[in-house]
């Protein structure tokens, strides 16, 4: 393989590893959004439960609404940061992989190069003698 063959592919399998690499970021973003929403569900919780109108929440039934919509939705969040861990960690096995892949073709490429430039100066070393063998008939 030439040199920039091995170029070209190392840059092919960088660039999948970068795109591998932004989804993951995407995914990391989303689990942080569903946790920001669990803790700001139990804020809201918690400051339902406390203060001078309460009772009267409690005696309308709101709070008991409020809890039993709360509860669901907590429900909701959990389910889905569920599925979006599942993915996260199906997606840092994928990305694992692909940088794997982009270390071992740079390895390659170096090897690759070494050999090209060996063969080179040995076709180089052979033309040399040649020529002087021609030369010193």
């Amino acid at each position: 393989m030439k040199p920039k063959q091995s170029e070209q592919l190392v840059n092919v399998m960088r660039a999948k590893f970068d795109a591998q690499r932004a989804e993951f970021e995407k995914i990391l973003a989303k689990e942080a959004e569903l946790r920001q929403a669990l803790v700001h569900l139990s804020e809201q919780g918690n400051k339902s439960g406390h203060g001078e109108d309460a009772f009267a929440r409690h005696r309308s039934g709101a709070e008991i609404a409020w809890r039993k919509w709360s509860g669901q939705r907590r429900s909701a969040i959990n389910h889905d940061l569920a599925n979006v861990l599942v993915l996260k960690a199906l997606a840092q096995k994928r990305l694992a992989v692909d940088f794997g892949r982009v270390e071992a073709m740079k390895s390659l490429q170096n090897v690759a190069a070494q050999s090209f430039r060996k063969d080179r100066e040995r076709r180089r070393t052979n033309i040399a003698f040649a020529d002087i063998i021609l030369r010193a008939r």
